[in-house]
């Protein structure tokens, strides 16, 4: 996550950009993954949008990383699912922490 939030920051990825997808994550835990699914499947096209919209390097790594996180929250085992989804959450607000502590702009 050290690396990562500086390599980022360094590619022009703003964190108004990441919090967009932290809040969104962070709304889905508050309201319950299980009963939320269908926005934890919107996450990624709406961040893919979001990629070719701006077209900055730091936004494109850190779409790869969202990309592996997401692909690995199990979406259909109702006792795992959660816990990926958490690891996940805590995984990106990590990134989002050490981006901001390097110098990342609103």
């Amino acid at each position: 996550a050290d690396n990562f939030g500086k390599h980022i920051k360094e590619g022009g990825l703003t964190t108004s950009q990441i919090r967009n997808v932290f809040g969104e994550m962070r709304r889905i835990q508050m309201n319950g993954y299980p009963s939320q699914k269908t926005s934890f499947l919107l996450l990624k096209p709406k961040l893919a949008y979001a990629v070719k919209r701006n077209e900055n390097d730091g936004l494109k790594d850190f779409y790869k990383f969202f990309e592996i996180a997401y692909d690995s929250v199990d979406t259909k085992d109702a006792t795992s699912g959660p816990k990926h989804f958490k690891n996940m959450i805590e995984l990106t607000e990590a990134v989002l922490a050490y981006h901001k502590y390097y110098g990342g702009k609103e």
